[in-house]
């Protein structure tokens, strides 16, 4: 299981709305409707070569029929309508949607669509936010930036989601690059879900910016805290996995200097040793569906750890030697063969001066 994976596939707006604890999944009942009935948009075919007010009154109309959803299906299906839009014409292939139209597009879905992030439906705005993320438009920058201190944590995750998409393309505009890079740094000093965590790193590394490397820095050190008083999660272990694989494509743009190599390295292996030790407590040895899945999610863990150990190391100098074969305890020994335990220095103690094992870290 690759954790870029689960980004595209597993991840579906149903799972993570249950993995962030909304108060139902997406295709349940979750409101009646309170308005007559919307007529259906039209359907519009000639939509990519329609003026500014022909696609505005089309949001208009959509975004009505969003806030009357009688179902989580019903938003979904509606959000996947406005969505397959954009989609390359099936009669034309290789076309897209000009430049004028997808500004025109998105202006118009921020108008309408934006507002419905404050619904009192938590369907409504999910998928109101999941479908400006999925525009993948520069313009969505302010209306995704200001959910990321929306209460719903599904909310900002997706806000999230949405600023990864298009920080690439805001690198070419200084003072909005600017912005959006502040206001995740923001988020990430307040943000305790490690889920709505990973995604804040994701967007930030997807900056290239050099001052997205603190941020990142504070988010590996949480987790690694957290990690030191409770036993992983399934979810703690992939948004943990998905921050140090964030962090080392961070690093392909910039680079770490002295003490914050140091600092990345002491929280790389505080997650990869912290994680290890509670799961090996929990579980031990037992071949049982839970475990078989923490020790899969344990060696992905230590491996993008090891990725990004060698990143910062700028050459191979070290490895998990744990297979998806071996026992959880073999994993624990082959992650304390790196990191050091109450008696064993470690392998990164000889590689970086001033490396402490984690075992040997005082609490935070």
């Amino acid at each position: 299981m690759q954790v870029r994976r689960w980004h595209a596939g597993i991840w579906t707006a149903t799972v993570l709305a249950a993995l962030l604890g909304l108060a139902a999944p997406l295709g349940a009942q979750t409101k009646p409707v309170t308005t007559a009935a919307v007529a259906p948009a039209a359907p519009l075919p000639l939509l990519w070569s329609a003026d500014a007010t022909t696609i505005n009154d089309y949001m208009k109309v959509q975004a009505k029929r969003l806030a009357a959803a009688a179902s989580g299906d019903e938003a979904v299906a509606l959000r996947t309508e406005v969505l397959a839009v954009l989609l390359p014409s099936k009669t034309a292939p290789g076309t897209t949607p000009s430049a004028s139209f997808m500004q025109n597009f998105t202006n118009a879905a921020v108008t309408e669509f934006g507002p419905l992030f404050n619904s009192s439906s938590a369907t409504t705005s999910l998928n109101a936010v999941i479908l400006l993320s999925e525009t993948k438009h520069i313009n969505t920058d302010a209306a995704l930036l200001g959910a990321l201190s929306h209460p719903n944590p599904a909310i900002r995750y997706w806000a999230a989601r949405g600023l990864y998409n298009i920080l690439p393309g805001l690198r070419d505009l200084r003072q909005a690059s600017e912005r959006a890079v502040s206001g995740l740094t923001d988020a990430v000093k307040s943000e305790k879900s490690p889920l709505v965590q990973a995604e804040l790193v994701r967007a930030l590394s997807n900056s290239a910016d050099p001052k997205a490397l603190q941020p990142v820095l504070t988010i590996m050190d949480k987790m690694a805290a957290t990690l030191r008083t409770k036993t992983p999660s399934p979810s703690d272990l992939l948004a943990a996995t998905t921050v140090l694989q964030s962090a080392k494509d961070l690093l392909a743009a910039t680079s770490l200097k002295k003490p914050d190599d140091l600092i990345a390295v002491q929280a790389t292996a505080g997650l990869m040793y912290f994680a290890g030790t509670a799961l090996t407590n929990q579980y031990g040895d037992r071949d049982e569906p839970g475990a078989l899945s923490a020790r899969t999610q344990l060696i992905e863990l230590s491996t993008a750890g090891c990725a990004l150990i060698n990143k910062i190391a700028a050459k191979e100098v070290v490895s998990i030697t744990a297979s998806r074969g071996s026992k959880m305890s073999d994993v624990l020994d082959s992650i304390q063969k790196l990191t050091g335990g109450a008696v064993d220095k470690g392998t990164l103690n000889g590689l970086f001066p001033g490396f402490v094992a984690p075992s040997q870290t005082p609490a935070k």
